[in-house]
Order: structure tokens, then C-alpha cells, then sequence
């Protein structure tokens, strides 16, 4: 009985939220400025309701849709395959044995520095698959090099035994 074994799950970044915030934040920032220096910040008066209710909305829906996401991400290396999916109504997965995988890179912009979350690139025989807001993305690459490195070593070592064993007829 041939059973894998989870190596390692790749985990989202809470912190990739913080952009979200930050940016709606600012829009509330506007938007209030906006409103009390035009006086319209009443709320009987209908702009001023309008107004009021975006400042709160706003950053509901932001940080709403970053955290569905964030849900929604989703990688994990086994000993035989990696196999991931992300997006939400374009989705995306890769279900790849290791044998397949021709690299695996990471990728870190601005936010991604400062709030220590990086994307993982898989390139495989297939396609090329993109994994956002992952934290400790150097430690999934290093994983799956080994694991990588450790199925060729077997490969190397399962055709040095049938060689041997040919030999030896």
C-alpha cells in the first residue's frame, strides 16, 4: 500500500491584510475630509448619509474580499506531488508529481517585504502556477528541492540495481 506523506502545507500571511486596512483607511480619510470640510457630513442631509455609510462600508468590502482570497489559497507538498489551488471564481490549481516540477521560485514586492509574505511560482511540464500571501516561502523551496533531489537519488539508485541485476545474468 503506497500512501504519501504531507511534507509541508504552505500557510497565507494574516499580515497581507494590512495593505487592505491601510488602504481603506485612507479612502475613509478622504472621504471624511471630504464631507466636513463641504459641511455635507449631516446625516439627514442625503449626501451626508451617503457619505457616512461609505466610511463605514468601504473598508468592510476591502478587507472582506482580501480575506476570501486569502481563504482561498492553498498549497501543500506531499513526498510524491505538490498540489495546490487559488482563486475564487477563476480558479486555478496544479495537482504535479515531482517528477514533473521544473522549478519553483519566489517573488517578494514592496508589501511583501515589509509585512514578510512572498509568491511562490511552480513551473511544471503543464504550466506555470502562482501561489499569493504565502508566509515562509523559503522554506516550502527548500522543501520541495529535497524532495526533488530525493527522488532523482532513488530514480538513480532503482536504475543502478537494474543495471546491476542485468549485468550479473
Amino acid at each position: 500500500m503506497n500512501t504519501e506523506n504531507e511534507i509541508i502545507r504552505a500557510k497565507v500571511s494574516n499580515t497581507a491584510l494590512i495593505p487592505s486596512v491601510f488602504f481603506a483607511l485612507i479612502i475613509d480619510a478622504i472621504l471624511l475630509s471630504y464631507g466636513l470640510a463641504n459641511n455635507i457630513m449631516d446625516p439627514y442631509y442625503a449626501y451626508g448619509f451617503y457619505c457616512s455609510f461609505a466610511v463605514i462600508i468601504i473598508p468592510i468590502v476591502f478587507i472582506g474580499i482580501k480575506l476570501f482570497v486569502l481563504k482561498h489559497v492553498q498549497l501543500v507538498l506531499t513526498d510524491r506531488r505538490v498540489y495546490g489551488k487559488t482563486g475564487i471564481i477563476n480558479t486555478k490549481s496544479v495537482d504535479s508529481p515531482i517528477s514533473k516540477i521544473n522549478s519553483v521560485s519566489i517573488e517578494q514586492g514592496f508589501w511583501g517585504k515589509v509585512f514578510h509574505y512572498s509568491t511562490v511560482l511552480i513551473s511544471t511540464s503543464s504550466g506555470n502556477y502562482k501561489f499569493d500571501f504565502l508566509k515562509d516561502a523559503e522554506r516550502f523551496k527548500e522543501k520541495t528541492m529535497e524532495q526533488i533531489e530525493l527522488y532523482e537519488n532513488d530514480k538513480l539508485k532503482k536504475q543502478a540495481a537494474a543495471l546491476a541485476e542485468s549485468m550479473s545474468k
